[in-house]
């Protein structure tokens, strides 16, 4: 599991750096949907095992 969450960390850190120097809202749509997915993996692999 620590695996995908060390790959979800780098893609997103490296997107969040990316998305000043580009300046465009795709951008940071990218940014943000990226973060609701690592949000909804945590949620799912970490939190719901549980309830």
């Amino acid at each position: 599991m620590t695996g995908i969450f060390g790959i979800f960390t780098l893609v997103f850190v490296g997107t969040v750096g990316y998305a000043p120097v580009a300046k465009t809202r795709a951008a940071w749509l990218l940014v943000l949907s990226e973060a609701i997915i690592g949000f909804g993996y945590f949620a799912y692999s970490v939190l719901l095992p549980k309830l």
